[in-house]
């Protein structure tokens, strides 16, 4: 653990090392959800870039982490949420999804001093709330973010998809769904199908054959917390959780 650090804005040219860092955290979330998570092997290429035009344009707001000169820790803030569940509510968030420390054990420190400066800075913008992106087994980062007043306010389900022998006709009305290539640093071996929306009349089964009728390879339902029938469908259908989203008041 670091003896001492100090959190300051963070720069266009710290991409670098944040990108070495999401590079490190792929390859261990991999083992928690092999599909999902399963790294593209030019990731680190295309990451670097986007992570530099986050950290130069106004639409983010990031810190970094620096001990003896170097970068330990960094946080990144989207002003807006552009994925469900949570994209079409009308309170104002700021998503913290880029979010890395150098080693498990500095969530606590170097971790919880990021987000609070994260946080400052909302306030400032008075957006209603800050989520926080997390693994759902990434258990220091998790511990960190509960003792911090964060509670999970929505998980992403995923299962991998494999078409039937006879494939089956994808009835009904479509269900509201995003059916496209995963981010370009993940590679889950084709497109991946997000449900838009899980409301009544959304049905597994239905979606599963409309996402395989459109060659989805995964499947992801972003379901918030309070849903606890729907949970217990997902999993009784062999949905894991990949990732947790955690909500606290800005």
């Amino acid at each position: 653990m670091p003896q001492d650090f100090t959190v300051r804005p963070a720069r266009a040219d710290d991409a670098g090392a944040i990108a070495d860092f999401a590079d490190a955290r792929r390859r261990i979330y991999q083992a928690y959800s092999p599909v999902f998570w399963r790294p593209a092997a030019d990731a680190r290429m295309h990451h670097t870039p986007f992570l530099a035009d986050c950290l130069a344009d106004g639409h983010h707001t990031a810190f970094a982490a620096e001990s003896r000169g170097v970068v330990v820790g960094a946080a990144i803030a989207d002003h807006r949420v552009r994925v469900p569940p949570f994209a079409q509510d009308r309170d104002a968030s700021w998503l913290v999804d880029d979010f890395y420390v150098a080693a498990p054990d500095w969530w606590r420190t170097v971790g919880g001093a990021l987000l609070e400066s994260v946080a400052a800075a909302a306030r400032v913008s008075r957006p209603d709330r800050l989520i926080v992106v997390s693994a759902g087994r990434d258990d220091a980062k998790n511990r960190m973010l509960r003792d911090r007043g964060f509670q999970p306010g929505a998980q992403w389900w995923v299962r991998p998809l494999e078409p039937p022998l006879t494939p089956a006709l994808a009835e009904g009305e479509r269900l509201p769904m995003l059916v496209g290539p995963a981010p370009p640093v993940y590679d889950p071996g084709g497109p991946v199908a997000l449900a838009l929306d899980t409301a009544p009349p959304f049905a597994i089964d239905r979606f599963e054959r409309q996402a395989l009728a459109a060659e989805a390879v995964l499947a992801i339902v972003p379901v918030r917390t309070a849903a606890g029938t729907l949970t217990e469908v997902l999993a009784a259908a062999g949905y894991g959780v990949a990732s947790v989203w955690y909500v606290r008041g800005a």
